[in-house]
């Protein structure tokens, strides 16, 4: 098959999907193609240069045909903003030369998705949509109940109702949480007989425990810790929205109680950086690259991303790390057998789940153990990728018969 996958941005060396599927999909033996904008992760964002610049370069690369991972091409497209939507410019250009079968793209409605969808009657591709917003982080479910909300109703111009009038012009929308499907439906006009659940994905051959234990101690030392040390991480964004200060307030509040090797790493960037750095036995290290990650994982006892859900979850359970989230996250079941969860925004709940699994080195070996086999049989991109092929196998199959 020849697959198009298509998102607003592209930055390499990050665990995004747009980095990880289509590798996957490409070593099934199919001719994958990724089309972006010319803008990176975040590019748009006003922290883009103080927090990202120095780690990924510059927002905005050059448009033109890339090779990634050496059998994905990436096709960089000049672009236009429209309300913080994309428009890709030399779209039918590239379209002539792939001639796809399938085109997946990880949005439901935009200026871009709609570009494909008119441009499918002439290409004879099959199209898949998706959904990645969830309730932790879309404004628009607060305002719903208002009948004064501007921005409801430049909502419902935006999205539900051009999402009713384009229904018809994909296969499936795959959502990737029971939360995200709600919003799919009820916020972007998608069927619900067209909307299917599926998580995103971890990498478990990056992500894996390491068994060579003197190797962990030698970096656990290296990074100033002692070899007994029980470390509590979080790797991500440090934003208000994110809240890893919690996290280091919570180990801050261990420290005060006399756990004195209960201590906490934050891998990442963000406006809560010096607050973090003030908190006791609080070590930050700057943003690594996605294939530096794995190292952090494995020293660390207990993973801890205390407000939203993050693709970093995921990563950390692969390498048998159990991990702490918000008990209110609709995806928070998802993590039960290999965690525990916390009050929101609650240091002293916080801090009693990590004294919890400090304490009780046999459950957290147990979460552990499980976390790592829940990723290898259900989450891996190589499982994703398997399935997905299927999905489209078969449509391709009942659009020509």
């Amino acid at each position: 098959m020849k697959i198009v996958y298509v998102n607003p941005f592209y930055t390499e060396g990050m665990g995004y999907i747009e980095n990880c599927l289509p590798k996957a999909m490409a070593k099934r033996g199919h001719e994958v193609h990724l089309i972006t904008s010319t803008g990176k992760a975040y590019f748009n964002y006003p922290m883009y240069k103080a927090t990202y610049e120095k780690f990924f370069g510059p927002p905005i690369e050059e448009a033109g045909k890339y090779n990634l991972h050496g059998n994905v091409t990436h096709h960089r497209l000049e672009f236009l903003l429209i309300h913080n939507a994309f428009y890709f410019k030399g779209l039918r250009k590239v379209l002539d030369e792939i001639r796809p079968d399938i085109v997946h793209m990880w949005e439901v409605i935009s200026p871009y998705t709609i570009q494909f969808f008119f441009l499918r009657r002439k290409y004879k591709y099959i199209v898949y949509t998706s959904n990645h917003l969830v309730l932790s982080v879309i404004k628009i479910h607060n305002e719903w109940s208002s009948w004064f909300s501007p921005m409801k109703y430049l909502w419902i111009l935006s999205k539900v109702l051009p999402g009713k009038l384009f229904q018809g012009a994909y296969r499936r929308c795959y959502a990737v949480t029971r939360d995200a499907k709600f919003i799919a439906e009820k916020y972007m006009g998608v069927p619900p007989g067209k909307c299917v659940i599926t998580p995103l994905g971890t990498d478990t051959d990056v992500f894996r425990p390491e068994e060579d234990k003197t190797r962990i101690i030698r970096l656990k030392e290296s990074l100033g810790f002692e070899k007994d040390d029980f470390i509590v991480l979080y790797t991500g964004r440090f934003t208000y929205s994110k809240n890893p200060l919690v996290c280091a307030q919570a180990v801050d509040l261990l420290q005060e109680k006399g756990f004195s090797k209960i201590k906490g790493l934050f891998v990442g960037a963000g406006d809560q950086k010096k607050e973090i750095e003030e908190c006791r036995a609080c070590k930050v290290i700057d943003l690594v690259m996605y294939s530096q990650l794995p190292q952090y994982y494995q020293i660390a006892d207990v993973g801890a991303w205390p407000m939203q859900e993050s693709t970093s979850i995921l990563d950390a359970s692969a390498t048998a790390l159990p991990v702490i989230v918000n008990e209110t996250l609709p995806a928070a079941d998802m993590f039960k057998s290999n965690g525990l969860t916390y009050k929101p925004g609650n240091q002293e709940d916080l801090a009693a789940k990590i004294l919890q699994l400090y304490s009780d080195e046999e459950l957290r070996l147990k979460l552990g153990k499980e976390g790592q086999r829940k990723m290898n049989e259900e989450f891996s991109w190589d499982r994703i990728a398997k399935e997905r092929e299927q999905d489209y196998l078969q449509d391709l199959g009942k659009s020509k018969e």
